[in-house]
């Protein structure tokens, strides 16, 4: 089991990340020793299809004793009628300011109840189980919250440390293929921009056999979560060096919202958005061959192809400019000038456009 307690100067919050098998099973202690008036479950539909004995038990537990709420699955959740449906659920079920909310789910669940906790009367603590291999090594870690608005991805939201972020294998055991690909595709940004230990991980996985992921799943969780540990705990508010970790997103988060967060999961976008930053990076910054061969090798072992339904260059462009890493209406990007070192250029109109259609002609859906 891996275990770390990382205090963050800024806010003074301090949380509990931990790891490994049966740690879902050691929640109760948690919650009793922060002695809160009530405590309150939210999951979504998939996860209570597969986990609703889990929950319900650890929920019902004397240490315990929370009511669950069960919210429809997918990112179109995260939004203001969603958020508001939460905020009035925890009022009409008695909660106040020594209440705890504890988030059970991938990352729209874990980002959209964190954004509850640190809105409903001005701040309760919250505690994070992530569910899929994306959130346990992501979304669960480093306190950014959210919702989306329909023409910008986490356009909403603030940061707010949970008590606790704790991963279970037990959660992916459930995940299709598909879900578990999402997580490798955060762990091959997770690796070119700070782990090359992490890349010889990645070429050791079979991509498309379940088994092969599940049974490096700790070492992966591990691993991931500890870079990114390591980089939010250096700029917890993403004040300058944190937006390293936006390597691949902001194409990616553009590409979500141009197709209404419904024809393309944010793994496939994120892998595209790294492909063009791989382009970027080696007609600007002179990135190495070898180091955009081996991104280009991770991701077609996660996705061979993309749809992009109608959307060119110059659509993502404008989309862009709603980006929040922005500066003065000119977006900037995270590249790369080698392996393990990613820096944030501004990048013009022409050098995104030669890139998006290079991304675009190499891998377009055949």
């Amino acid at each position: 089991m891996f275990e770390s307690t990382v205090t963050y100067p800024a806010s003074k919050e301090s949380t509990l990340y931990r790891a490994g098998e049966g740690v879902f099973d050691t929640l109760p202690e948690i919650i009793e020793a922060e002695n809160p008036s009530s405590v309150y479950f939210i999951t979504d539909k998939i996860v209570d299809s597969f986990h609703s004995q889990r929950i319900s038990k650890i929920g019902r537990s004397k240490a315990v004793s929370a009511k669950i709420l069960t919210l429809p699955a997918g990112e179109r959740t995260k939004n203001t009628r969603h958020l508001m449906g939460i905020a009035n659920w925890l009022l009409d079920n008695g909660a106040d300011r020594q209440s705890l909310i504890v988030a059970i789910g991938g990352g729209v669940i874990t980002d959209l109840t964190g954004f509850a906790a640190a809105t409903f009367m001005r701040g309760v603590r919250h505690i994070l189980v992530p569910t899929t291999l994306l959130a346990q090594i992501d979304a669960a870690i480093g306190g950014k919250t959210g919702i989306n608005l329909p023409s910008a991805k986490n356009s909403l939201g603030v940061i707010k440390q949970p008590v606790a972020t704790f991963s279970d294998p037990v959660f992916l055991q459930t995940l299709k293929i598909a879900n578990l690909r999402e997580g490798l595709s955060e762990l091959v940004k997770a690796a070119l921009i700070g782990s090359k230990k992490l890349a010889r991980l990645i070429d050791s996985i079979d991509p498309g056999d379940s088994d092969s992921i599940l049974s490096v799943a700790p070492d992966l969780v591990e691993t991931g979560m500890k870079i990114k540990v390591s980089v939010v705990r250096k700029d917890p508010l993403e004040q300058d060096y944190r937006r390293i970790l936006n390597f691949g997103h902001t194409v990616g988060h553009a590409i979500e919202s141009l197709l209404g967060y419904k024809k393309m999961t944010h793994g496939k976008a994120v892998a595209f958005g790294m492909l063009t930053a791989l382009y970027l990076s080696r007609d600007i910054l002179s990135l190495d061959d070898e180091t955009v061969a081996w991104g280009e090798t991770s991701i077609s072992k996660l996705y061979s192809e993309f749809d992009l339904g109608g959307i060119d260059h110059s659509y993502t462009w404008n989309a862009l400019k709603m980006d929040k890493k922005r500066l003065m209406g000119k977006p900037r990007f995270v590249l790369l000038r080698a392996f393990k070192e990613p820096e944030i250029v501004e990048v013009y109109q022409k050098q995104f456009q030669r890139a998006f259609m290079e991304t675009a002609k190499k891998w377009k859906r055949r």
